[in-house]
């Protein structure tokens, strides 16, 4: 149970990572503005992964990992459904950086959570799990917002972004 809440997580966070990707097209066209304004923003949210990994590893250590990893989830949901209110580059990026925070807090929760949870015997499984999960969310991510953001415009695709790890937190 406890690898698949963590895999979940780690799942919607690399659906988050790469949910600015997928609604750029539509944020460009809406906004008409050209794609090299939107370069802040994937920095942004590079740059706040990585503040959000060193932070979000203390906070886990001070803390604890459970506390930690639901923060940082409960973070990047959040932050990530107020994305959708953007309606300039500024704020989008500035909201980029603070889901980076959470995104980047999430990863070394959910390693070193599963690391001490798993029985010695299935530890390297489970870690390969956690492992692939960022990478399979971005899969994940190619595949939801190719039909939602075309429907629902591109705030859909970061309202159910944001929505789906607040319900892996409750």
């Amino acid at each position: 149970r406890v690898l698949a809440l963590v895999a979940g997580v780690i799942l919607l966070d690399g659906f988050d990572i790469q949910l600015a990707a997928f609604a750029a097209p539509a944020i460009l066209a809406d906004w008409q503005i050209g794609s090299a304004a939107l370069a802040p923003v994937m920095a942004a949210s590079l740059l706040g992964m990585a503040v959000g990994t060193s932070v979000g590893g203390r906070i886990g250590d001070r803390y604890g990992r459970r506390r930690a990893l639901i923060g940082a989830a409960f973070w990047f949901g959040a932050t990530a459904m107020l994305t959708a209110l953007c309606r300039d580059v500024t704020s989008f990026s500035v909201l980029r950086f603070i889901t980076g925070l959470g995104l980047g807090a999430a990863v070394p929760n959910a390693t070193a959570l599963v690391a001490e949870w798993m029985p010695e015997r299935a530890r390297n499984y489970a870690l390969t799990i956690i492992s692939v999960g960022v990478p399979c969310g971005g899969i994940v991510g190619a595949g939801l917002p190719s039909w939602l953001i075309p429907a629902y415009g591109w705030p859909a695709g970061f309202l159910v972004g944001g929505g789906m790890p607040l319900l892996v937190c409750i």
